[in-house]
């Protein structure tokens, strides 16, 4: 199946898209189609894989982030798609096959809402082992688990998405920031659950995407954990002036 990235940025974090694409082009490759919603569009000429949408002028909250994503959600028709922040600054080769791989299995199993990339889910603490597909240990974790909508990098199934922030009187949860959404979020799945609705939340033992969390901690003029770029990257990085606060 074609399979999608979608990554979320804002105008304060704009200028990092250019070391994202440049990692992104070295270890995810040219041909993976990615989806970047922000608010104002770079001034320059984005890759042909990178295509931008407008979320709106002007750029909402960060009290309102859930309100963009979800007019993403709605603008996007993907059943599945991949969820990656700005500074998710990819480090290593991708296992490209192996996420399409669990990208069929997401689009197969009606009830997955999410499927980790990361080590999210295998250091949890609550995770279990669910059996294997293709040469991947698969691990899933409780709907009462914390972080059940952790925004590490994942496949989603839109739709559940959706229903996640729609409430009860038809509105929706328009004024939560990314990490209100994993907080206030993740505890509603056990109400699904006690309601007849499963939203399983699954990851893998082999991590097949890899990368650094750049601005941890929300300060865009500080890039942490470079050390865990490879050297060499980490000096091609710093020669164009991407390591902000070294």
């Amino acid at each position: 199946m074609q399979l999608r990235v979608i990554m979320m940025t804002s105008d304060k974090f704009i200028w990092a898209l250019r070391p994202f694409i440049h990692l992104f082009q070295q270890f995810w490759g040219p041909e993976q189609e990615v989806l970047v919603a922000g608010y104002t569009p770079p001034d320059y000429v984005l890759p042909d894989n990178f295509q931008f949408y407008s979320i709106a002028q002007p750029e909402y909250p960060v009290g309102h982030w859930s309100k963009g994503l979800l007019k993403v959600l709605k603008y996007i028709e993907d059943d599945v798609f991949v969820l990656m922040l700005e500074d998710y600054w990819l480090c290593r080769q991708v296992d490209t096959a192996g996420i399409g791989m669990l990208a069929d299995l997401v689009q197969d199993t009606p009830e997955i809402l999410r499927m980790d990339l990361t080590t999210d889910r295998m250091y949890n603490g609550a995770a279990k082992d669910v059996g294997y597909y293709g040469h991947f240990d698969l691990v899933e974790t409780d709907p009462s688990s914390e972080y059940q909508m952790s925004l590490q990098a994942g496949i989603w199934r839109r739709q559940h998405m959706l229903n996640l922030f729609r409430m009860e009187d038809g509105s929706w949860r328009e004024e939560l920031s990314p990490w209100e959404v994993e907080l206030h979020i993740s505890p509603t799945l056990t109400e699904w659950e006690a309601a007849g609705t499963t939203f399983r939340v699954l990851g893998t033992c082999q991590c097949p995407l890899r990368y650094i969390n750049a601005f941890r901690g929300g300060d865009p003029g500080t890039v942490l954990n470079a050390d865990k770029l490879p050297a060499d990257v980490r000096a091609e990085m710093s020669e164009r002036g991407w390591l902000k606060g070294e």
